[in-house]
């Protein structure tokens, strides 16, 4: 809806609202609870308990056992000790030193505070992720086949239940596509769902990101050509799968970090710059219409690409220039 002179903004459907409000709280739940391990840590620090000198991950297995222990009233650093997992480089002496310190009782107080702080947010956690598996199920179009499932009661096999999930709402299983973790499919489809058909072309959806370059020119001179700054949630998901394909092995991420030079020399090579398109990720000549590079052209190009960076290995790889990856609208 649009009045007078003011333009109208995206905003997606009802459905696609309720989804990313649910998601969107789901994302900040883990950024409040780190913060609360830190309270933690600092607790067992001002104690002389020093349990990241022997253990990697606090709230491990061992790490959780241990704090849990000392909140309920052990003292004792070598019945702490017996909560060593067998895994745990570090040897049972080792972590019977790291217990021994000094209880001040209000540092225990505000390590059971931090603890259950810690419980509550995971209780809301579960909650968060149990209604997203709900309005997943009630999306769900279409019976993609993503192969077998790993084992009943693995984390492998959670990850695979909720790919599962966005695959039948979309159609299509994303997370294939390299770059793009289930994370990121995640955030794009709770943002802006799965109709693109709002967006008039690619150049308006590309211009909604925000990655479009806001050119400067005076005189004939270019005086700046770089992105604006924007929030947008999926600009920043897009953009992380673009770098990560920039680093990678796969052939599209052979062709990048070529298309986006600005030197002239991807023009030559490809006969214009690669845009992003709403029917795929890299779109030919206009003309021409999108063609798939054939395997031989794509290891000729990964391996010319690898020989650059070998003798470039300090070469800027212009993460602002990557273009964005647009999916095609599902009906």
């Amino acid at each position: 809806m649009s009045y007078v002179l003011l333009r109208a903004a995206f905003r997606p459907a009802a459905e696609v609202r309720v989804f990313r409000a649910v998601a969107r709280q789901r994302e900040v739940l883990p950024t409040e609870q780190a913060s609360w391990v830190q309270h933690m840590q600092k607790a067992l620090v001002q104690m002389n308990i020093q349990p990241t000198e022997v253990i990697s991950d606090v709230m491990g297995q061992t790490g959780q056992a241990i704090i849990r222990d000392i909140v309920a009233g052990q003292r004792e650093p070598k019945l702490l000790a017996k909560h060593r997992h067998r895994r745990i480089k570090a040897s049972e002496h080792d972590i019977v030193r790291a217990q021994s310190g000094n209880w001040r009782e209000e540092h225990l107080f505000v390590l059971g505070q931090a603890l259950a702080m810690y419980d509550d947010i995971a209780k809301h956690l579960a909650e968060c992720e149990a209604k997203l598996q709900a309005l997943l199920a009630e999306r769900s179009a279409a019976s993609v086949d993503l192969g077998k499932a790993p084992r009943a009661g693995s984390k492998a096999r959670a990850e695979f239940d909720v790919r599962q999930q966005l695959a039948n709402w979309v159609g299509a299983d994303l997370a294939r596509t390299n770059g793009l973790g289930l994370d990121s499919v995640m955030k794009i489809l709770s943002e802006i769902g799965t109709d693109l058909s709002r967006f008039a072309n690619v150049k308006h959806f590309c211009s909604w990101l925000g990655l479009c370059p806001a050119t400067k020119i005076s005189g004939g001179k270019v005086l700046s050509a770089r992105t604006k700054r924007s929030a947008n949630r999926v600009r920043q998901a897009l953009k992380m799968a673009a770098m990560s394909l920039s680093h990678g092995d796969s052939a599209l991420g052979g062709v990048l970090p070529t298309a986006m030079r600005p030197d002239g020399q991807a023009a030559h090579q490809h006969g214009h710059r690669p845009q992003a398109g709403a029917d795929g990720v890299l779109h030919a000549h206009p003309r021409s219409g999108f063609r798939r590079p054939r395997p031989a052209a794509l290891r000729r190009t990964t391996a010319r690409t690898q020989h650059r960076r070998a003798r470039l290995p300090h070469q800027s790889r212009g993460g602002d220039r990557l273009i964005a990856i647009a999916f095609s609208s599902v009906s």
